[in-house]
């Protein structure tokens, strides 16, 4: 059995927490479900191909060459929404990195389903699995095999993503390392391969979690054996087995790795609607900063769900400040998505923090403009933009601009949001305007998906 140093597993350990969410699958999933629009001769959609074409010839100069294939896997998609599938097909295939090059072609599979290009999904999605069976790592090809199993279900072909599955379980159970073997089995359950009349999640995480809880009693260190019992429980957690997961949680015998499970057990049991188990579960969390975390998870949820006094008196109880100005952010957001915007800009100038309340302004000034109130939309963008820029943090600096440059885009002022664009690439580098670009050219694809639902 290969034995992983410590730095390794510390790596490993982070890149499995990033993957565990699936959040690229959601991000570039989630931009197909907004709507796919085939071949048009709109101006939007005309203006969209331009900007895409802008964004092409800026990621080459793109010098990370992992940034530069997610960029062209996110063009590629794009092009395919805006109904450019040889464009999107040209993108594809200049990808370098593999995983990449499946995650582009899964998703151009699924807006050719979405479009009523069942044949062509068909074989665009054996192209992406064959490139997935094609990766030699084995964790990386089970966790890409995944994400083609999530196309093929979205895409309504049950089937054959159940015989993926099956080819990702096979993967997974062939990386040698236990603490990867037991984290990636894991991963599996969380993956978003929903469909009507399959109920995954259960369904797989019984079939997987014994063999992801014997990994993981295989590895020696009591942390790292801590880390992946904390992965299985929040996978169980997120599959809606609680039982299971306080189960598991028992097994942990480092301290930290408890807790750790026990702000994602506390996540999911809020996700799902049970909000006093989650509070509960909070409560029982003794390290400040991931109690906190919970209760900011908790505070969301309430607030999506329309109970925002709960969420005020869930985020009053967040000791932490960064936090708690995370928990008015989101809950500002919530109202504003429920058409309360008098409340969420009260909520947003309650944030201490700067930079919060920058990015809070920020997202209030794109749902306006996303809910057809472009003039008020305007009115805000320029103390939102003077807000962004004072950001120290410049992954945040560039992800508050960038949203406003969307939210630009959807009031009408492409150009204002052009320009914007190019100020993020002087001040943030050629993958945030590549990626401020996309985002634009998003936002014109959306409008012209929107007006033709109407």
């Amino acid at each position: 059995m290969t034995v992983m140093n410590t730095e390794s597993r510390r790596r490993m350990a982070w890149r499995l927490h990033a993957l565990g969410s699936c959040a690229l699958v959601l991000l570039v999933a989630g931009a197909c479900s907004r709507g796919a629009g085939g071949p048009s001769d709109s101006g939007r959609l005309a203006r969209a191909v331009e900007i895409l074409d802008m964004a092409r010839e800026a990621a080459a100069l793109i010098s990370d060459r992992e940034e530069y294939s997610i960029s062209l896997a996110l063009i590629a998609t794009t092009q395919a929404r805006a109904g450019r599938a040889e464009d999107a097909f040209r993108s594809a295939r200049q990808i370098e990195d593999p995983s990449a090059r499946v995650i582009a072609l899964s998703v151009i599979a699924q807006v050719q389903a979405e479009t009523g290009r069942d044949e062509d999904a068909i074989v665009t999605l054996a192209d992406a699995l064959a490139a997935a069976h094609q990766i030699d790592d084995a964790q990386s090809r089970a966790l890409r095999l995944g994400f083609v199993a999530a196309s093929q279900a979205r895409a309504g072909r049950t089937q054959d993503a159940r015989a993926t599955l099956a080819d990702v379980l096979a993967a997974a159970r062939e990386i040698e390392d236990s603490f990867g073997r037991a984290c990636t089995l894991s991963t599996i359950i969380t993956m978003p391969l929903d469909v009507t009349g399959w109920s995954h999640q259960k369904e797989v995480a019984r079939a997987t979690v014994p063999d992801a809880l014997a990994a993981a009693r295989e590895i020696e260190g009591s942390y790292f054996r801590g880390v992946a019992l904390c992965a299985v429980a929040v996978a169980q957690a997120t599959a809606g087995l609680f039982a299971d997961a306080f189960g598991t949680v028992l097994q942990i015998e480092d301290a930290y790795g408890r807790v750790l499970a026990l702000n994602g057990i506390a996540a999911a049991q809020a996700k799902s609607g049970r909000f006093s188990d989650a509070l509960s579960t909070a409560r029982q969390i003794e390290d400040a900063d991931l109690r906190a975390s919970a209760l900011r998870d908790i505070a969301k949820a309430q607030a999506e769900a329309g109970r925002f006094a709960e969420a005020f008196a869930t985020t009053r109880q967040v000791e932490d400040g960064d936090s708690r100005a995370w928990a008015l952010r989101d809950i500002a957001t919530a109202q504003a998505d429920a058409g309360r915007f008098a409340d969420a800009f009260a909520t947003a100038r309650q944030i201490a923090d700067a930079d919060s309340r920058a990015l809070a302004l920020s997202a209030l000034a794109a749902v306006q403009a996303e809910t057809g109130r472009a003039e008020d939309a305007v009115a805000k963008f320029a103390d939102a933009l003077a807000s962004a820029r004072q950001i120290a943090d410049a992954e945040l600096r560039a992800s508050a601009l960038q949203r406003i440059a969307t939210a630009q885009t959807k009031a009408g002022r492409v150009e204002d949001a052009l320009a914007l664009a190019k100020e993020i690439q002087q001040s943030e580098g050629q993958t945030a305007y590549v990626r401020t670009l996309i985002a634009t050219a998003e936002a014109l694809i959306d409008g012209e998906a929107a007006e033709g639902e109407q």
